[in-house]
């Protein structure tokens, strides 16, 4: 058996990957972005700081064109951090005046209109659910006892 029939044996042979077939040695090359960043239909989800927009956003945009978007190691963790080109500093994010959102989604005063409709969203749910549900009698005859009428619940 020669040295190349042993490597097919083992599945090491090149033809494998021209046939779709799983190799080995075979690893994705492409980026790598967490599951966080893409919602069901595959598209970057917003990245917004609490409510404020982030430059870091796949959806933030310079209309400058000098987001420079560089990562830095900080004790061996990567740190993504945007720089402006065109000042040669850190990006001031949303209060620069060439700061814009793709989904026109950024608030005059920084803020992202996304990560407001989301809480928005969140907090109505739960207000109707809150309003749906009735009271078990249990609870109804300990609510009772504490001193709360029938009517306030």
């Amino acid at each position: 058996m020669s040295y190349r029939d042993n490597r097919r044996e083992r599945g090491y042979d090149r033809d494998r990957r021209r046939q779709g077939k799983p190799h080995y040695g075979d690893r994705s090359r492409g980026s790598h972005r967490g599951r966080e960043e893409y919602s069901r239909q595959g598209k970057p989800m917003p990245k917004p700081n609490g409510d404020m927009c982030s430059p870091l956003c796949p959806y933030f945009r310079c209309s400058k064109k000098a987001l420079l978007i560089t990562t830095e190691h900080y004790r061996g963790q990567p740190i993504k951090e945007a720089y402006c080109r065109w000042i040669g500093d850190k990006c001031i994010g949303a209060q620069c005046q060439y700061a814009y959102c793709a989904l026109q989604k950024m608030l005059p005063d920084g803020r992202c209109g996304w990560a407001l409709e989301r809480k928005q969203r969140s907090s109505k749910e739960f207000d109707e659910e809150l309003e749906g549900e009735e009271y078990s009698f249990r609870s109804k005859s300990l609510l009772s006892k504490l001193g709360f009428k029938e009517d306030e619940f």
